[in-house]
């Protein structure tokens, strides 16, 4: 019975680690409306699915990214669990220039809950990149190569940064006719 359930769980693990629900671009815009609170709005930018499984194909591999990122992002709390002590205003899918993208926006209270951070009053807001996304463009100042830390002047109302995800250097196929089928 052991050996059945072991069978069962590695079968399950091969797949959902096989697939990989990407986008191209992740857009940041943190709006300030007060010294400490506002709006952060992030759009994922031509949302792909990459392909890592030989096994089926690449229909059926879009077609289970397109479920995961229904279920667990837009129906699901996978984003509210990247920000806990934020407020979830509104998720969207929509298309833009043929391509599918989603959009975000959570409403804060402290810039901590949304990952940006300031160590006095006088200081830069800062924004630490994750480590899966590469900087590509911003209004504000990208740190040297051996951090990957974006700051903006204290007196920036409105934060933007754009970063690169994937850069679509291997197969993948767009989830925008499977989002189509589907509305």
């Amino acid at each position: 019975m052991k050996k059945y359930h072991l069978v069962s769980f590695v079968i399950l693990l091969t797949f959902v680690l096989s697939s990989c629900l990407t986008a191209q671009y992740k857009e940041y815009k943190f709006e300030m409306t007060g010294k400490t609170s506002g709006q952060l709005t992030i759009t994922y930018k031509n949302i792909i699915s990459s392909r890592l499984d030989d096994e089926i194909t690449v229909q059926e591999e879009a077609e289970q990214d397109y479920a995961e990122l229904v279920s667990d992002y837009m129906e699901g709390s996978m984003v509210e669990d990247d920000f806990p002590n934020a407020k979830m205003k509104s998720k969207r899918l929509f298309e833009e220039d043929n391509k599918l993208c989603g959009e975000i926006i959570i409403e804060f209270d402290n810039i901590e809950d949304i990952n940006l951070y300031k160590y006095s009053k006088k200081s830069p807001f800062m924004f630490h990149l994750p480590s899966d996304e590469t900087f590509f463009d911003s209004n504000g100042e990208k740190a040297p190569e051996f951090i990957q830390l974006v700051t903006w002047s204290k007196k920036f109302k409105t934060l933007d940064l754009t970063v690169e995800v994937d850069d679509l250097s291997s197969e993948y196929i767009s989830l925008l006719d499977i989002w189509k089928a589907n509305k």
